[in-house]
């Protein structure tokens, strides 16, 4: 999966960027109202791998398209954040097209 630079969500410009490591050695941040997603090289001087950061990213992104739609309860529900994000990863990186063998 390739994590986009840029893309829009409710009407909103988000840019996307990394950075060698973020506040509270969190692995990503989002912001709506600046348009931001964050997302950690390293966290605690571990590199987060490749396939970590496509995790954080669908995760922040769940969470903007959360704060989007007013949903502010499920927004603030880490659990339900990373379960819905961790199967959204999964169902994206399984994607199998017709030209593929």
């Amino acid at each position: 999966m390739k994590i986009p630079s840029k893309f829009n969500v409710g009407g909103v410009e988000i840019t996307v960027a990394e950075r060698d490591f973020l506040e509270n050695q969190a692995l990503g941040n989002s912001n709506f109202c600046d348009g931001t997603i964050f997302i950690a090289n390293s966290s605690y001087s571990v590199e987060q791998s490749e396939s970590s950061k496509e995790n954080t990213f669908l995760h922040e992104l769940t969470h903007l398209i959360l704060q989007a739609m007013g949903q502010n309860e499920l927004h603030d529900d880490e659990v339900f954040v990373s379960s819905f994000a961790g199967f959204l990863c999964e169902a994206i990186k399984s994607f199998k097209y017709d030209s593929e063998s």
